[in-house]
């Protein structure tokens, strides 16, 4: 759902992420596995935990662009797609679903 309204609109390949490690070192390698891959990633992240995945996204994938999604197919839908270094978290109380788009996939 999150790819759909994202409007990842390349019909390429995708990689489920999930939750990237909490350890700085680990989740430093993920970053930069996910930085290195032209296809879009999908991750998931906790909400004391957005601001961490934004920076580390910017570090790591520079002017790709990213979005946010949250409370999908409920009531108070959130779906917020900026170029990274525009992207400004706001506190949550809830799991985030997160884009970092592929290479051209974001129109």
């Amino acid at each position: 759902a999150a790819l759909s309204v994202a409007g990842d609109v390349g019909g390429g390949p995708f990689t489920f992420v999930g939750f990237l490690p909490s350890r700085a070192g680990e989740r430093t390698r993920a970053l930069q596995q996910i930085a290195s891959s032209v296809q879009t990633q999908v991750l998931f992240e906790a909400p004391h935990r957005i601001d961490v995945l934004a920076a580390g996204l910017g570090t790591a994938c520079g002017a790709r662009c990213v979005t946010v999604c949250r409370e999908l197919t409920k009531q108070f839908e959130t779906v917020v797609s900026l170029a990274r270094c525009r992207f400004k978290p706001q506190p949550r109380r809830v799991r985030a679903c997160g884009a970092c788009h592929g290479r051209g996939g974001f129109r």
